[in-house]
């Protein structure tokens, strides 16, 4: 008879060794879910990154994710079913066809999947977009060039403050001139006249009348005309496009995101802002250069003024333009001392025929207001015909002769434009860094929203309705009885 503690032995080693084995199975089942689990949720978020909006892209370079998805429902429901459903598609094997007759040992599938927070565009006066655009452009002409625009807007900046002052002087001149005017009028004594009537002809008392022969009231009648009608020759090549503000960002309550990302760095420096408007300068027109896809023509100009029509828009851009160009121009007629001597000569004259030589000092500086006005006519007549004009006119570059003045509204033709000095879309560079950084890249999103409604399958696109980075947790379970939950945060730059 043999011993059976060989047998003992061996049960109990068999059961160590089963528990072992079963347990590193179990092990290996677990683990292979959560590698399974992560690599698909990396592919689904993936996926759904690689939805991007391509018309975005194509006119504006830029990626996000529209959760419309070219319906009229812009929803976070529908990016999570994207979500799920590439998760889903992933841990399925039966439309694999190589894979017919293989056992699936994990049987995952996912029965939840949330965004817990995304960042849309317009969140935070659309500083992501910002960001996109601004890191766009830098890979694309880099910042040397910024150093110019910051000169010509610390310029700028000063003639518009000198401009408000200036404008005040002129009206202060005018209400002066007229008041003496007025003055001397009333103690002139009363000269007869004689009049023809069914009675005969009778004699009759009229106050006398100063004849006002001052070139500066000519020009200042214009100034109450269309700013556009003394720019614009032909007034039929103007776009009046208009728009109904409540369609599109700034005019109407939009979806609220979770917001900027803390972890990024997000553009807020004079360099950035400049850069940015560089972008739009690139993506968007204006009127010296229209595009074709554009509801609105004039965009830079929307983007500055925030006008409701093409025509308001030119209007605002134009008149700021007049003013600063008048501020440069009085200050340099008052520098020039051939200048200054025949405007001398003019209002001496005038105050004598007059017969107010103590308004001579008035009547020279109303005279010098309107010949700077007409000079700066012309200026913004050479800008919109896409030349030059300096910041600071020279003897050799100033255009107008003061016996022109009366007879400027009339005449458009532009003469020769200075090479060195500052073209129109310059001076809506200035113009852009002067204006509300946040107003600048909400109408932004309103162009944007213009131009891609145009396009086939986008009539209801909205820039709210886009996001760049979220954050989705997964509940995944298996048909083994297992369930395990994953968080993901994605976007189109490393988040955290």
């Amino acid at each position: 008879m043999k011993k059976g503690y060989l047998t003992v032995y061996l049960s109990l080693s068999l059961g160590i060794i089963l528990s072992l084995i079963l347990a590193l199975a179990e092990g290996a089942r677990v683990n292979a879910i959560r590698m399974q689990m992560e690599c698909v949720t990396d592919i689904a978020c993936n996926s759904v990154l690689a939805e991007y909006h391509r018309q975005l892209l194509e006119q504006y370079d830029l990626f996000y994710i529209d959760t419309s998805y070219g319906t009229s429902c812009a929803a976070y429901a529908n990016t999570e079913a994207h979500l799920r459903s590439y998760m889903n598609y992933n841990y399925s094997l039966q439309d694999r066809n190589t894979l017919r007759n293989y056992k699936d040992i994990l049987k995952l599938s996912a029965e939840d999947v949330s965004l817990l927070s995304a960042t849309i565009a317009t969140d935070a006066y659309g500083i992501g977009l910002k960001r996109q655009a601004v890191l766009y452009e830098k890979d694309k002409v880099g910042i040397a060039f910024a150093e110019d625009i910051m000169k010509n807007l610390q310029t700028v900046t000063e003639y518009e403050q000198e401009s408000s002052e200036l404008q005040k002087q002129r009206q202060e001149v005018e209400e002066q001139i007229n008041e003496m005017i007025k003055k001397k009028e009333e103690t002139m004594p009363p000269e007869k006249q004689t009049i023809e009537t069914e009675n005969g002809i009778v004699e009759i008392e009229v106050q006398p009348q100063i004849t006002r022969d001052n070139p500066a009231d000519i020009v200042n009648a214009t100034r109450g005309l269309s700013v556009l009608s003394l720019v614009v020759q032909d007034q039929n090549s103007l776009s009046y496009q208009t728009i109904t503000p409540s369609n599109y960002v700034t005019g109407r309550q939009l979806h609220v995101g979770s917001g900027r990302q803390e972890e990024m760095e997000y553009p807020d420096s004079l360099l950035d802002n400049i850069i940015f408007h560089e972008y739009i300068l690139e993506k968007c027109g204006e009127y010296t250069e229209v595009l074709d896809k554009s509801l609105l023509k004039y965009q830079t100009e929307y983007i500055i003024c925030g006008k409701d029509s093409d025509e308001k828009n030119l209007t605002g851009v134009v008149n700021r333009l007049l003013l600063l160009r008048e501020a440069a121009n009085v200050l340099y007629l008052l520098s020039d001392s051939e200048k200054m001597a025949e405007i001398q000569a003019i209002s001496t004259t005038l105050s004598l025929i007059c017969m107010l030589p103590e308004a001579e000092s008035l009547v020279r500086y109303s005279i010098l207001f309107a010949w700077a006005y007409v000079e700066s006519v012309h200026d913004v007549r050479i800008l919109l015909d896409q030349g030059r004009v300096p910041l600071m006119k020279s003897s050799s570059t100033w255009k107008t002769q003061l016996f022109q003045m009366t007879s400027f509204q009339s005449r458009h033709e532009n003469g020769e434009t200075d090479q060195s000095g500052m073209s129109y879309e310059d001076y809506l560079r200035v113009f852009l860094c002067l204006t509300d950084e946040n107003s600048v890249t909400m109408r932004l999103m309103d162009i944007m929203e213009m131009d891609i409604r145009q396009t086939v399958g986008n009539e209801n696109f909205r820039m709210d309705a886009c996001i760049d980075c979220f954050e989705m947790l997964a509940r995944v379970r298996s048909d083994y009885g297992y369930e395990f939950t994953i968080q993901r945060k994605y976007g189109y730059e490393p988040v955290g």
